[in-house]
């Protein structure tokens, strides 16, 4: 049994022609901490297809803590005093490998590092879009992240803000651009309705407020969760842009997204709820 049908109301993705897609630090990199370069391989050659359809993608990235970590020899979880040398070390390893990926299909990519101020100032986030959009003209591939180098011991330690993850921050970077669909792709296929391995656990084919869910725990490997997911897709869907989350693990699920397929959760677009989020669960 699945939660929801959704086959007709997924065409929207099909006609989407601004798409960001969110891709987790369990998608980036390995349990050991290198990059999972089959898998980014894969994703950079499934954005190369969609931009060849004259499509444009914003790319959100996690993983440069982890891959940080990695090369600077830190222990796992990573402290969260190191955090901010971890993601000095691993963002730049990060771009170099995704300027590399893009680079073999005569592709470009730009850096954008965010913080929480990009959005809470009405013009710094004005010139975010205006940046992204320009990028996007000039057929570069903007790859974004929080700067976690000035601000990830403080999330860690804290949890609140106007982002705590990447998930929420690939929202707002979905809102502020006016993109006609965010994915964010995870180490697992979709909400589930308890934890994806129990036995009674069933995929929740389209979200509804009324859905039951009961979470589980929480990758290692990042900040964020499928619950973090789930409050990230819940209020950009009410910005009125669709939404799905999906797996990253399977090298299909994003092509099959953009094409309408029944996969992974989609969380349909409303624009009447004027974007209140008092009912979204807390982490």
């Amino acid at each position: 049994m699945r939660f929801g049908n959704t086959m007709d109301s997924r065409n929207c993705f099909r006609r989407a022609e601004i798409i960001v897609i969110k891709v987790g630090t369990a998608v980036v990199t390995r349990e050991d901490g290198r990059l999972a370069l089959a898998r980014l391989g894969a994703l950079v050659e499934t954005i190369r297809s969609i931009t060849s359809q004259n499509k444009r993608v914003v790319l959100v990235s996690s993983g440069s803590i982890g891959l940080g970590a990695n090369y600077l020899g830190l222990e796992r979880p990573v402290p969260t005093d190191d955090c901010p040398a971890a993601a000095a070390a691993g963002q730049s390893l990060l771009m170099e490998k995704y300027r590399q990926l893009f680079g073999h299909l005569d592709m470009r990519c730009a850096q954008v590092l965010l913080t929480e101020e990009d959005f809470a100032n009405t013009d710094r986030q004005s010139n975010l879009a205006n940046t992204l959009q320009r990028l996007l003209d000039l057929q570069t591939v903007p790859i974004v992240n929080e700067n976690d180098a000035i601000t990830s011991a403080i999330k860690m330690e804290h949890k609140q803000g106007v982002f705590y993850d990447n998930d929420r921050l690939a929202g707002l970077t979905a809102t502020a651009l006016k993109a006609d669909a965010l994915i964010l792709l995870s180490n697992i296929d979709a909400l589930y309705t308890g934890p994806p391995g129990e036995a009674n656990s069933q995929r929740i084919a389209s979200y509804h407020p009324d859905t039951p869910i009961r979470f589980g725990k929480s990758s290692s490997l990042g900040r964020g969760g499928m619950e973090s997911k789930l409050i990230a897709a819940r209020r950009t869907a009410r910005s009125g842009i669709p939404v799905v989350i999906a797996s990253g693990l399977d090298t299909e699920a994003l092509g099959s997204v953009l094409s309408g397929g029944d996969t992974g959760t989609f969380f349909e677009p409303v624009t009447t709820d004027n974007n209140d989020s008092t009912n979204d669960p807390q982490t």
